[in-house]
């Protein structure tokens, strides 16, 4: 099994679920259906019933999503998925919340994954055809690790714009001495970034903070941070969104 910084990010990175379609013919009844696709959805992705997939999902989608999948299962085999539907734009047009959770053993070691999605999905013929990341944050920590924290970074930002990234320990450092080191990691999910270690410096301060400027055409920057504390290791993965207005 490979090093936890590098392992751990690259499912992080690969830890998104994005699926859901068809509705019932008219309101209140549309809602209920919604909710029972989702229940069927979830039972589906903890069961590992690959052919499920498949049939929910335009072919570009499935290819993207299963490959990550795979990922996720090999290294969290018990992750577990809960999908809930949120606001209906129009029929065709909705919020999803997706949130997975799962453990990994190395050595004497234990891990705890937990991830938080908002998306926007389009249908075509009870198919996914589209998405659009609303929010998304992922958090790898120690097990029985009490350090509790706040992490503000935002969910979207302008075009050119700068904006903080802060992630502070809610308890005071006292005489403890805590690292810390953060990059930017590009779209594209397999870049190499993934097979190198983040680079921990010694934090003065209790949390690690970074000034950064938004890219001048819209679109993504994503953000993988990781905190070395004596009483656990905890890696976050962060998305932000850049925007024209």
């Amino acid at each position: 099994m490979k090093t936890l910084t590098p392992h751990l990010l690259k499912v992080v990175l690969g830890s998104v679920i994005f699926t859901l379609s068809t509705f019932p013919a008219n309101g209140f009844s549309q809602n209920l259906g919604i909710k029972s696709f989702c229940n069927k959805l979830e039972t589906a992705l903890n069961n590992k019933e690959k052919a499920n997939f498949a049939s929910l999902l335009s072919e570009e989608i499935y290819k993207n999503f299963y490959s990550s999948y795979q990922d996720l299962i090999e290294n969290f085999p018990n992750s577990k998925w809960e999908i809930n539907p949120l606001e209906q734009r129009k029929k065709e047009s909705f919020t999803v919340e997706i949130i997975i959770t799962g453990q990994n053993t190395q050595g004497k070691n234990q891990y705890l994954l937990e991830s938080k999605q908002l998306l926007r999905l389009n249908l075509k013929n009870n198919i996914v055809i589209k998405k659009e990341l609303i929010s998304e944050y992922s958090i790898v920590k120690s097990k029985n690790n009490a350090i509790t924290m706040t992490f503000n970074i935002p969910n979207s930002v302008l075009t050119g714009s700068i904006y903080d990234i802060d992630v502070i320990l809610d308890k005071p450092l006292g005489d403890e001495i805590l690292a810390g080191g953060i990059i930017n990691v590009q779209n594209d999910l397999n870049t190499k970034i993934l097979n190198k270690n983040i680079p921990l410096m010694p934090l003065a301060s209790g949390g690690l903070f970074k000034t950064a400027q938004a890219p001048l055409e819209t679109g993504k920057q994503k953000w993988a941070v990781l905190l070395a504390h004596p009483e656990g290791i905890i890696s976050i993965f962060k998305t932000v969104k850049i925007v024209s207005n």
